[in-house]
C-alpha cells in the first residue's frame, strides 16, 4: 500500500470512521507526525552526512531530523595507527552536542578542531546520526517502511483518542480495528490506553 501522506491520511479517516468527523484535515497530518517521531524510538532512523570543519569553530548548523549523535570515524584511523608517546598522536576528538543557540539548532563541537587537526585529518567531517522518520507527499520518500505501515496507523489512532480525550470528548466513540477491520468502542481515555497497549506490544 502507499506511504504517501494522503494515502495515510485516507486510511487514518478509514480506521477512525464516524469519529473522523471531530477533527480537521491538517489534525490526520499532525497525528501522523506524532506518530512517526514516537515509532522513531523503536525504529530508529540512521543517517549519513558530514561538516566542513573550520579551524577553532565549534557551532555547526544541525541536520533538521536531528535527534542524536551516532558516531564519527574522523581522526580514530590515525589514533588507531599511531602511538601514544608520537608526537602527532591525536590525544583528544571533539564530541558532538546538540544545542540551540538563538533559537537555531546547532551541533557543538568539544572541544573544537584545531587548525593542526583539520590538516592533519581532513576537514570533511563524516557522522552518523539518528534521525527522526519523515511522511512525505511522495510515498517513496516516506522513511517508515511499508511493513510498519499499521504501526504508524495504530500509534497515530491513539493520537487521535488522546487529542479527543484532552478535549473532553467523555462519551463512547467507534474505531474500526486496524487488523480486522472490526469496530472497537470506547471512551477516548480508555481507547488511548488501549491503543497504546496494543502498539508497545507489536512494536
Amino acid at each position: 500500500m502507499s506511504m504517501s501522506q494522503a494515502d495515510l491520511v485516507q486510511s487514518l479517516i478509514d480506521q477512525l470512521a464516524d469519529s473522523a468527523s471531530v477533527f480537521e484535515n491538517e489534525d490526520f497530518e499532525s497525528f501522523l507526525d506524532a506518530a512517526a517521531a514516537d515509532l522513531s524510538q523503536y525504529r530508529p532512523r540512521l543517517m549519513n552526512t558530514s561538516l566542513t570543519l573550520l579551524g577553532d569553530t565549534e557551532l555547526y548548523t544541525a541536520p533538521s531530523d536531528y535527534i542524536s549523535f551516532h558516531s564519527s570515524s574522523w581522526g580514530k584511523w590515525e589514533r588507531r595507527r599511531r602511538k601514544v608517546w608520537d608526537e602527532n598522536y591525536p590525544s583528544y576528538l571533539p564530541k558532538i552536542y546538540f544545542i540551540e543557540d538563538a533559537g537555531e539548532k546547532k551541533l557543538f563541537l568539544s572541544p573544537a578542531p584545531s587548525a593542526e587537526q583539520i590538516s592533519d585529518f581532513g576537514s570533511l567531517y563524516q557522522f552518523r546520526y539518528f534521525a527522526t522518520h519523515i511522511i512525505s507527499t511522495d510515498g517513496m520518500k516516506t522513511s517508515i517502511l511499508n511493513s510498519d505501515r499499521h504501526l504508524l496507523l495504530l500509534r497515530a489512532m491513539a493520537e487521535a483518542a488522546k487529542t479527543m480525550a484532552m478535549r473532553n470528548i467523555s462519551k463512547p466513540v467507534r474505531l474500526r480495528d486496524g487488523l480486522s477491520n472490526g469496530p472497537r468502542n470506547g471512551t477516548p481515555a480508555a481507547l488511548y490506553k488501549q491503543l497504546m497497549d496494543e502498539f508497545r506490544a507489536q512494536v
